[in-house]
């Protein structure tokens, strides 16, 4: 097998939400990234379910803030279970 020689100024290993969104940050920060995956398909049940205003200004410098707000809604409150599965404490907007 034929290995050619790269430099790279970023290796992002995994192209889940986060290593998406870095990558993507890199890219436009003018870096030379290598984005490495185990897969080669995308992962079809959801993992960045939940995010706060400090993710949505980063989806915003990105250029994805108003794409995402779209095919997102607000959660509406959160509820808190301790080690032995009870409620310690509940979050619950109106």
């Amino acid at each position: 097998m034929l290995v050619e020689r790269s430099e790279f100024d970023v290796v992002i290993v995994g192209l889940g939400p986060v290593g998406a969104v870095a990558a993507n940050i890199a890219g436009l920060l003018g870096l030379k990234t290598l984005v490495l995956e185990r897969t080669d398909h995308a992962y079809l049940k959801p993992r960045a379910i939940v995010f706060d205003a400090e993710v949505m200004r980063v989806f915003a410098s990105i250029d994805l803030a108003e794409r995402i707000a779209k095919a997102s809604r607000a959660l509406g409150g959160s509820i808190y279970l301790g080690a032995d599965r009870r409620r310690f404490r509940a979050i619950l907007l109106q």
